[in-house]
C-alpha cells in the first residue's frame, strides 16, 4: 500500500541530478528546506549566510531539474512569514513553479491570506499551498483557518516545533499515545473541511518495523492522510513498497505521560546532538535523527534552576483522559498555573 512521500533532501554544491533522480524514482516529491534545516545550531549568527547559500544552490538545482525533463515534482519549505528571511526566499524563487509550497508555523488565516498575496506578487506558481501546524495557537485556530481559506486541500503537522511550543519534555514522538491524541484532534477538524494531513517526520530511521506499521495505519485512513514527510531515501522507498504488517499499530504505542526526566538524560542528548551536528537543523546518531527543537528544549531543561516540588494524583483513568490532549489535561494546566504564580517547578 502506497502513501505519498515528501522527502526533505540534504543538498549542497555537490548534489547531483543523479541523486535527485534516485529520490524521484521512489515516487517522492523532492522537498528543499529554507527554514529549520538551514541553520547552524551551534553558531546561530552563521545561519543568515547559510540560508543565502542554500537559496543560491537551490536555484542551480532547480535549473538542473527543469532541464532534466523527467517530471520531477518539487516542494519547498519557506521561512516563517514573520521573519526577514521570508521576503528573501520569495525574491530567490520569483517566477518558479512548484508542486508544493510549505509554510511553517501558521497560526491564523490572515497569515495565509498575506502569503497568497505575496506568492501572486512574485509570480510563483504552485499546485498545493500547505500550512504546517507547529504551535498551540495554530492548533487551536485550525478550524477557523480552514473555514476562512478555501484554497487549501492539505495541511501538515510539525510535531517537534509543537512539543517545543507547549513545553513538553522529553518530546512526544510517534511512539507515544500523546502524539496520536494530537493527530485525532487534527483529523477530526480537517475531515469537516475535506482536507488531508501530511504526517510529521519519524526521526528514528533505525526502527523500520515501527515506521512500516505506522505507514500501514495511515494508509488505511486515506480519508484523513495524504502523505508522510521522510528524511531518507529508504523511508521514501518504504512509503512506496513494503511488506504489510497485520499487527495492531496501537499496540506499539506507549503512554509517555510520566514523571519528569532526569537532567542527565538531557545532558546526554545535548552532547550527542553537538558531537554529530554538521551545521544543520538535525543531527544524526546511530541511525536516529535528533531535532534542533529537542536540543533547545534539553538545554532549557538543564539550565532550569527553579525549586522543584512534587505532587501526586491518584485518579485511575482521569489523569490521562483519552479525549484530552496532553497540554490540556487538568494536571498540566495546574502545573503551569503554579509555576507561573510561584516561580517554581512542579513534577
Amino acid at each position: 500500500m502506497q502513501i505519498q512521500a515528501y522527502q526533505f533532501i540534504k543538498y549542497d554544491r555537490n548534489t547531483s541530478i543523479e541523486h535527485i533522480e534516485k529520490v524521484h524514482n521512489t515516487g517522492a516529491i523532492i522537498c528543499f528546506d529554507f527554514e529549520d534545516g538551514i541553520l547552524n545550531p551551534l553558531e546561530m549568527d552563521m545561519s543568515a549566510s547559510l540560508k543565502a547559500e542554500a537559496r543560491e544552490i537551490f536555484n542551480t538545482l532547480y535549473s538542473l531539474i527543469y532541464n532534466f525533463n523527467k517530471d520531477i515534482k518539487i516542494g519547498i519549505r519557506l521561512n516563517n512569514i514573520k521573519t526577514s528571511d521570508f521576503e528573501k526566499d520569495l525574491i530567490e524563487i520569483r517566477g518558479k513553479t512548484f508542486d508544493s509550497i510549505f509554510i511553517p508555523k501558521i497560526e491564523q488565516p490572515d497569515e495565509i491570506q498575506l502569503i497568497l498575496s505575496k506568492l501572486n506578487e512574485y509570480k510563483i506558481e504552485y499546485k498545493n499551498l500547505i500550512p504546517i501546524i507547529e504551535s498551540k495557537k495554530g492548533f487551536e485556530n485550525l478550524a477557523n483557518t480552514l473555514q476562512s481559506i478555501k484554497k487549501l486541500s492539505k495541511i501538515a503537522f510539525g510535531h517537534c516545533d509543537y512539543n517545543l511550543d507547549i513545553g513538553a519534555y522529553p518530546f512526544f514522538h510517534q511512539d507515544s499515545w500523546e502524539y496520536w491524541k494530537w493527530i485525532t484532534v487534527i483529523t477530526a477538524t480537517i475531515e469537516r473541511n475535506g482536507i488531508q494531513l501530511i504526517n510529521s517526520p519519524y526521526l528514528n530511521t533505525a526502527n523500520e518495523t515501527f515506521f512500516c506499521s505506522m505507514l500501514d495505519y495511515i494508509t488505511k485512513k486515506k480519508n484523513y492522510f495524504c502523505g508522510q514527510f521522510t528524511l531518507s531515501t529508504r523511508q521514501s522507498e518504504l512509503c512506496k513498497s513494503r511488506e504489510s504488517n497485520d499487527k495492531n499499530f496501537t499496540k506499539n504505542l506507549e503512554n509517555k505521560n510520566k514523571i519528569s526526566v532526569n537532567k542527565n538524560l538531557a545532558l546526554e542528548l545535548v552532547k550527542e546532538f553537538e558531537a554529530n551536528n554538521k551545521l544543520k537543523g538535525l543531527s544524526k546518531s546511530n541511525n536516529k535523527f535528533l531535532s534542533f527543537q529537542e536540543y533547545l528544549a534539553s538545554k532549557k531543561h538543564i539550565s532550569d534552576t527553579r525549586l522543584i516540588n512534587e505532587l501526586c494524583f491518584v485518579g485511575g483513568c482521569f489523569p490521562v483522559q483519552y479525549n484530552v490532549v496532553f497540554e490540556d489535561l487538568f494536571h498540566q494546566r495546574l502545573r503551569r498555573k503554579i509555576e507561573d504564580d510561584y516561580n517554581n517547578k512542579l513534577n
